[in-house]
């Protein structure tokens, strides 16, 4: 629990450090009837936004505020330059909040803004954030910043008065995605929809133009997703070409809550055909229902399409299973079950959180997958083509709970120097497999050594002595649970 005078202590430390790293550059001798353009480069580099993104910036022809529009959420903020005057009129319909920029002082609740922001090299100006049992940034951690309460929760009297103290003397809140906006001054929060964004892949990046325009960095934000495009856009080229060599394994990736199994979201179907894969579909030969059946272990038809489902598929992704016990009991399977199931047999089971916080549950998925999609890709590509990367490429976010891989804790002390501005993971581009012979390749058509059949996706293989020496792993991991 966060008091008020601790807040505002703990603020007043952190706002000094903050507003030397975060250069203001306001506006002298204003003239409003000039129309002086003070986003040139801004305005630049927001041209490169799709029409088709749920992020928006136009720039009036006053020149001295712009307009960021989140669509997902049908809310405009309109952000005007320090030491002009705040715009009053021809103000959008969809307003939610007017502030001054370039911001100084802010507040998140969640944590898929921390990547985001310290990419644009704006990690000074946070001065509260979320439970640091939920950050997997070493220099978030590092920073050591107040945390206030859980906002989707009723708060105490002590709690509502951090809120207050805190919002008073910061510029803006940034609320996640699934947060509420309350308790908060009127029009003083910025809703950030980044992880609901379900658009296509690469359009989550387009989340870094609209953080970037609360800070004049727009030109930044067009370097990242440049870089985060061109990164994607190679890997995939790679993977889709070693399919064409190799074929494209049946991959299912799911999402689970409450003993029902969600189908992953229509991005995580872009993943899995970019990274050279195929989303599995219910019934012999993947013929029937679509990729988007729920599955629910507590009734029967559900099991039986499972059942199926499990069968034509070859890989199974998750983001919410922790171990493979745990998955066992979440799709209603047996462990007698391990010959059955392409996805037991071969040990390809593979969960999205493989980073974890040293404090808490916090996950690196949730974190900053959000934003590093390349990464992503070049995780996925990993296991839906074996041997694209080497056996040398480290994965960031997967790990296999088939075959017991551990989890990588996240702590401070990885932070080497908490003022440095953040990078993007490089990942080199690999080249597209054109044999079969490759090492560590896996020939989903069917070729290869002495085989060991799949029961569904006819014609699908695995040489025999790795199913066999697989299958003896899960039984020995099942038993040491």
């Amino acid at each position: 629990m966060l008091f008020a005078s601790s807040a505002l202590f703990a603020l007043a430390v952190l706002a000094e450090g903050a507003a030397a790293a975060i250069a203001r550059n306001c506006t002298t001798n204003y003239n409003a009837g000039a129309n002086v353009d003070y986003f040139v480069a801004q305005k630049a580099a927001a041209a490169s936004i799709p029409s088709g993104s749920n992020v928006a910036i136009t720039y009036p022809a006053a020149g001295n505020y712009k307009i960021v529009e989140d669509k997902i959420s049908n809310s405009s903020y309109v952000l005007y330059q320090c030491g002009t005057t705040m715009p009053t009129t021809n103000l959008p319909a969809n307003l939610a909040g007017v502030f001054e920029i370039p911001v100084q002082a802010i507040i998140t609740t969640s944590t898929t803004e921390l990547t985001f922001l310290e990419l644009l090299d704006a990690r000074s100006t946070i001065m509260y954030t979320t439970d640091k049992g939920l950050i997997t940034s070493p220099c978030i951690l590092k920073a050591a910043l107040p945390a206030l309460a859980d906002r989707s929760g009723t708060l105490t009297t002590d709690e509502t008065a951090a809120w207050t103290a805190a919002t008073a003397a910061t510029n803006l809140t940034i609320v996640g995605a699934f947060d509420t906006v309350t308790p908060s001054a009127t029009n003083r929060d910025v809703k950030f929809p980044a992880t609901g964004d379900q658009s296509a892949t690469l359009a989550r990046a387009d989340w870094l133009y609209f953080l970037a325009a609360f800070y004049n960095q727009e030109p930044l934000a067009k370097s990242l997703v440049d870089q985060i495009t061109t990164s994607y856009n190679c890997i995939s080229t790679a993977a889709k070409s070693s399919a064409a060599t190799l074929g494209s394994p049946d991959a299912y990736w799911a999402s689970g809550f409450g003993g029902v199994m969600y189908p992953g979201a229509n991005y995580v179907k872009t993943y899995l055909a970019s990274a050279g894969g195929t989303a599995s579909q219910v019934g012999a030969m993947d013929t029937g229902a679509a990729f988007n059946a729920s599955y629910n272990i507590s009734v029967a038809s559900d099991v039986t399409s499972l059942d199926t489902v499990l069968k034509n598929s070859e890989l199974f992704f998750t983001d919410a299973v922790s171990s493979l016990d745990a998955w066992f009991g979440w799709t209603g399977l047996k462990t007698t079950d391990i010959s059955t199931y392409n996805v037991t047999r071969a040990g390809q089971i593979w969960s999205a959180d493989k980073q974890s916080s040293a404090l808490g549950t916090g996950s690196g998925w949730f974190n900053g997958a959000v934003v590093n999609l390349h990464v992503v890709l070049a995780d996925i590509a990993s296991v839906v083509q074996p041997g694209l990367f080497g056996s040398s490429y480290t994965r960031t976010y997967f790990r296999n709970i088939a075959q017991g891989e551990k989890m990588v804790t996240v702590a401070a002390s990885q932070c080497a120097d908490v003022n440095a501005a953040s990078t993007l993971p490089a990942i080199t581009c690999p080249s597209a497999i054109t044999s079969k012979s490759v090492a560590g390749v896996v020939d989903w058509t069917g070729a290869g050594e002495p085989a060991y059949q799949y029961p569904g996706g006819a014609g699908r293989t695995v040489g025999a002595s790795l199913a066999l020496a697989v299958m003896g792993a899960l039984v020995a991991s099942m038993l040491a649970i």
